[in-house]
Parts: structure tokens; C-alpha cells; sequence
């Protein structure tokens, strides 16, 4: 991505918030802006987003009140990043992580992480919590890159993210005559699967797992579905 194509203005706004998400991990609001750049309109801070939105170095959700996303932020390396929101943790061991996305923490990877045929707004991370899942190599505080998919998209032996109720879980996915089946993937028999027939949703397929090491290097971990 090309910093050079934003104007003087749009490249002070563009700073402004890449400088907002390093110090807190999160967006500025858009009140926020507007004293940070001294303008007097809450308009003229919304047409400079929508320059950015426009040339793809932000994007935007509109209902919420920190909304704004980097899309890109690698512009001065021999490799581009992105910056992701950790969305939500996600319970490996049964359904009792509540399924509240509240974006309080962004994790920056390299934009080839990213499936090939697959836009930045196609991917999100949650934060895996317990052991249901160790075999299929995702551990309690694992980031989880996942792909955003609609229910009917899921295949027969996805990692799947499944929403039961009001409640977040990572399974694999297995079709059986008249129901859904969500297994876990652990030696540990304690852990038993999830039969579903109704009143569930499965918003995202698991694509990697990326582990951070007590040194605190990050390592990045492919999943293969088979």
C-alpha cells in the first residue's frame, strides 16, 4: 500500500489514528479526531475517513462507537501487516464463554496470513479458552484466525466457530443424518461432542492458530481440515 496517495490531510488523519491504536489498541472516536485535528465539524472528520475507507487504508463499523480498522499498516516495511481485532475468547471446553463481541484488544500479522481470494474484512481473531482442542494444535490463550462464513457454507470436518444460544465455541464440524455433531479434539475423555438440530450459528471456520511463545515471539500455527 502506497502512503502516497493520501493528501497532506488525509495522511495526518491516517497517523493520528495509526498513533491512537499503537498507544491504546483501539480507534479513536470520531469526537476524538475532530479535537485531535481542531476542526470545527464532526463532517469534515467523517469525509477524511471516507477518503481513507475509499482508498483502503481503514475500514469502518458504522454502530460502533470505536468502528474504525486499519486496514493496512506495513506501508514503511519490506512486508505489509494488518491489524486485527480479538473479537471475542472462544470456549474449547463446552458452551460457557459468553458470545459478547466487545473489541478491547488488536493483534498486528503479516497480510499473507491471509487466505489467498480473501479480503481483510473476511477475517477476524478470537481467543481460545481451554483444552477440548489441544489435538487439532489450539490451547487455552491461543489467537485464533478465523474466517467469517455463514452457517451454510461450513463443511463436513471444519474448525469451526459455533454459537449455541448466547454462548461461543471452537469444534469440529460433522454432518449426521438429522443433526450437527461438534467434536471436540482432545485424548481427554471428559470432553464430549455437541449434538445440534436447531438454534445454532456458525459465523466462522478456524484457518490458523497463532501461539505466542513465553519469550513473547509469536508463532503461527496453519490448520489443515481433513
Amino acid at each position: 500500500m502506497e502512503i502516497s496517495k493520501l493528501t497532506k490531510k488525509q495522511r495526518k488523519v491516517f497517523d493520528l489514528i495509526e498513533s491512537y491504536f499503537n498507544k491504546y489498541g483501539c480507534s479513536p472516536t470520531i469526537t476524538e479526531l475532530k479535537e485531535a485535528l481542531a476542526v470545527n465539524s464532526l463532517r469534515t472528520v467523517v469525509q477524511y475517513l471516507e477518503a481513507l475507507e475509499k482508498k483502503g487504508f481503514i475500514y469502518r463499523k458504522h454502530n460502533q462507537k470505536r468502528g474504525i480498522e486499519l486496514a493496512n499498516i506495513g506501508t514503511t516495511t519490506d512486508f505489509d501487516t494488518i491489524l486485527l481485532p480479538v473479537v471475542a475468547s472462544v470456549g474449547c471446553d463446552d458452551a460457557s464463554i459468553f458470545a459478547d463481541e466487545k473489541i478491547d484488544e488488536y493483534i498486528t500479522i503479516d497480510k499473507n496470513f491471509i487466505p489467498d481470494g480473501k479480503s481483510i474484512k473476511d477475517m477476524v481473531v478470537v481467543k481460545a479458552i481451554g483444552a477440548s482442542m489441544q489435538e487439532a494444535g489450539i490451547s487455552s490463550g491461543d489467537y485464533v484466525l478465523v474466517e467469517k462464513i455463514d452457517t451454510a457454507q461450513a463443511q463436513e470436518n471444519d474448525r469451526v466457530v459455533a454459537i449455541i444460544d448466547d454462548n461461543i465455541v471452537i469444534k469440529k464440524l460433522h454432518f449426521a443424518k438429522n443433526a450437527i455433531i461438534l467434536n471436540p479434539e482432545s485424548k481427554n475423555k471428559h470432553y464430549k461432542a455437541i449434538i445440534m438440530k436447531r438454534d445454532f450459528y456458525i459465523p466462522g471456520r478456524v484457518v490458523d492458530v497463532i501461539k505466542m511463545k513465553p519469550d513473547l515471539e509469536i508463532k503461527y500455527i496453519p490448520i489443515e481440515n481433513n
